[in-house]
């Protein structure tokens, strides 16, 4: 389970990312969407099988953002 701290705090990161590695063109396409949606996408989980991972409030955005880190970290080695 995420604390309600963790859950804004990986929103807020996760809305970084997408300003700071998309192209305008895509990010003013998909943050007055994700804007519009912040309630339900800020709390949904990854899954809807409880006994898959992130299957809790906020999993979604947390899953993501540790599929981006490790994909930076995979980035770095590689290069």
């Amino acid at each position: 389970m995420l604390s309600a701290e963790k859950i804004q705090s990986n929103w807020d990161r996760y809305i970084s990312v997408i300003e700071t590695s998309f192209s305008k063109e895509r990010t003013d396409i998909l943050l007055p969407f994700l804007d519009k949606y912040k309630e339900r996408m800020m709390m949904m989980p990854a899954s809807s099988k409880n006994w898959h991972h992130s299957a809790f409030a906020g999993g979604y955005t947390d899953h993501v953002l540790r599929v981006y880190d490790c994909a930076n970290e995979l980035y770095k080695t590689w290069k």
